[in-house]
């Protein structure tokens, strides 16, 4: 990790029990992942990840911080601008009949 990212992740323990409040659910999407301390507790209680930062460094640091935890199969990794990538995701409802 770098200097600044010290200072901005979220607390392991803190991350862990907000992961908590999303098992099972199918796709999360951290929206700010910096180096993937929220993503990777997300991607141990959820289906998939998405993990979205305009940082490529960070990207590299959030996949490496991923594949330290064995989890970068469960997290997609992407560099991009969320807010301009945000008017592009879809939620689909799948509803039971």
């Amino acid at each position: 990790m770098d200097e600044e990212s010290w200072f901005s992740v979220t607390p392991e323990e803190i991350t862990a029990r907000q992961a908590r409040w999303c098992v099972g659910a199918g796709v999360v999407i951290d929206a700010f992942a910096g180096v993937g301390g929220n993503a990777i507790q997300f991607a141990q209680m959820c289906q998939r990840v998405v993990a979205i930062d305009i940082d490529p460094k960070k990207v590299a640091m959030a996949y490496n911080n991923g594949k330290i935890y064995g989890l970068e199969d469960f997290i997609d990794f992407i560099v991009r601008d969320f807010f301009q990538l945000a008017p592009f995701l879809t939620v689909l409802k799948i509803s039971k009949f």
